[in-house]
């Protein structure tokens, strides 16, 4: 029987077992994206956004209309990050002390405790990585990261243009 933990105002909900909410890791690598984007996916096919920038191979597209909510909690932006047309990352940004932390009780919940730095908590999975922090003294406003590891490594190391990158500190040419 599955429990769902995190409803989202698009009638969406992401459901885990008990057995994956254990294994945070697990449950992270499992859902492979966030809300309703699925890591690899082509833009055409999320809908409800809008091209903000492009560089080279890199485009970030943002959600326009109804933001959905993460957890009952407010999302105040959401973007999308493509690498040669397959979703690489997705940042939502929180706005509002409540809200962030929901927001955190909402992942904790879905992926565990996490690991806690300062004022950012992270969670690994083999193929997906998941930050979330927040900012200014009064914490009021919070940012989610959830990124392929595998396809942010190749954006890195082609960067945006899709070119291998020669680090400045490179012996080659000399």
């Amino acid at each position: 029987m599955k429990y769902p933990l995190l409803l989202l105002s698009a009638g969406l909900s992401l459901a885990f077992s008990p057995a994956q909410a254990q294994s945070s890791p697990r449950a992270l690598d499992a859902r492979n994206g966030f809300l309703d984007a699925k890591f690899g996916m082509p833009a055409s096919e999320l809908e409800g956004v809008r091209l903000t920038s492009t560089v080279g191979a890199k485009q970030v597209y943002e959600r326009v209309g109804k933001l959905p909510t993460l957890g009952g909690n407010k999302l105040s932006r959401v973007h999308y990050t493509f690498y040669n047309n397959q979703l690489c990352s997705i940042m939502l940004n929180v706005a509002g002390k409540s809200n962030n932390d929901g927001v955190l009780r909402t992942l904790q919940q879905a992926y565990g405790t996490g690991t806690a730095e300062g004022r950012t908590r992270t969670w690994e999975g083999r193929t997906v990585s998941l930050v979330f922090g927040t900012m200014g003294q009064d914490q009021a406003n919070g940012v989610v990261s959830v990124s392929n590891k595998a396809l942010v490594k190749q954006m890195q190391t082609r960067g945006a243009v899709g070119q291998p990158q020669r680090s400045v500190l490179s012996s080659e040419g000399q």
